[in-house]
């Protein structure tokens, strides 16, 4: 069995229930990325002749374990750069459907560039106010985080596939920086056209990485704007022979930050995927009953399909700072304190967290 303390140190000083803000990233990962900057160090230019092949290895990591073809896969820096990015693809009459209070760097960047767009309510009838604006008049992006940062609310796939069946011609372009690395998941046949997501969360990646997954669907009603000598390397140097996902890759690699998620999903996948995403479902059912139980979330969190591993609890600020200075890291997010599992947390952490709450 894996010391969990000794791969993630700070799970030594903390109850870490704050991975939904910063995932901890392995000492494994944290030794290769030394390792990779000492080569770096000592042989300079050299060390770089080599980074292409690195880079698809990564790729072809990750498309492994995503099951996104090699050719939908961009690696980049971070959600909000991918996102962005992709938005200046789109034609400008395109008519977006949105999710009121989501997160900011999805739902702005699309208010910025005025496109037409609604939103929906999140409340307790989320995917019926979904489903009745769509009904209404279909968009064509719907644009939403599949887990809500700030609730946890998690949108099924079931849902979602009977939507797209309904309606095929609208893209389904997600937010997956809070899902990716939580369960097991294929892209290919997932009912979203585009995922954008950062790593530095679940994904136990550290910053400075991200992922980006586009469907040929997608691609048909795309016409991405950015583009440098490093999306046409790869082929005839010649701009129109770029392939679409390295128009998202336009600079230089960078094989450290890059390099940290091939090893990251190694690590995971050494433990055992099941085995992991197993224990997060066990912790987060626990979680669920214990919160349901205690009135700390409303019940109809508990009755829909589905919940993330994050809870928005019914405490305050004051109920924050008292749990961070017995050692408990959590978030204030919204109206409440925002606390999230991930598979190296144990019943005990939340035994914690519960005997804390109950003294205040």
């Amino acid at each position: 069995m894996i010391d969990f303390e000794n791969q993630f140190p700070p799970l030594k000083e903390f109850t870490y229930l704050n991975t939904a803000s910063s995932g901890l990233i392995p000492k494994r990962v944290i030794e290769w990325r030394s390792q990779h900057d000492q080569d770096f160090l000592s042989q300079g230019s050299i060390f770089r002749d080599d980074h292409k092949i690195l880079i698809e290895d990564i790729r072809g990591k990750v498309s492994n374990y995503f099951g996104a073809s090699m050719d939908d896969i961009a690696l980049i820096p971070n959600f909000t750069f991918g996102f962005n990015t992709l938005l200046d693809g789109f034609d400008p009459k395109m008519r977006f459907l949105m999710l009121r209070g989501d997160y900011p760097s999805l739902n702005w960047p699309v208010e910025r560039r005025e496109f037409p767009h609604r939103y929906v309510a999140i409340d307790a009838n989320l995917e019926q106010n979904i489903q009745e604006a769509f009904e209404a008049e279909a968009p064509d992006v719907f644009a939403f985080s599949l887990i809500q940062y700030i609730s946890g609310i998690r949108l099924s796939f079931d849902f979602l596939s009977d939507l797209k069946r309904a309606y095929p011609n609208t893209l389904f372009v997600a937010d997956c920086t809070q899902f990716l690395g939580t369960e097991a998941f294929d892209f290919q046949n997932s009912p979203l056209d585009v995922v954008i997501g950062s790593c530095y969360k679940w994904m136990l990646s550290g910053y400075g990485n991200g992922l980006l997954f586009v469907k040929d669907v997608a691609k048909e009603k795309l016409y991405p704007k950015v583009i440098g000598f490093n999306s046409t390397e790869y082929k005839s140097f010649e701009r129109e022979d770029a392939p679409f996902n390295r128009l998202f890759e336009p600079g230089h690699h960078d094989t450290l930050n890059h390099g940290s998620v091939a090893k990251a999903i190694e690590f995971v996948q050494e433990l055992g995927t099941d085995n992991c995403f197993n224990a997060l479902q066990a912790i987060k059912a626990n979680a669920m009953e214990a919160f349901l139980e205690r009135g700390l979330i409303d019940q109809h969190l508990g009755d829909r399909e589905m919940h993330s591993s994050i809870f928005n609890l019914k405490l305050n600020a004051d109920d924050y700072y008292r749990l961070r200075d017995a050692g408990v890291l959590t978030s204030l997010r919204g109206d409440g304190v925002r606390v999230s599992f991930h598979f190296y947390n144990s019943t005990q952490d939340l035994d914690s967290l519960l005997q804390l709450i109950a003294k205040a």
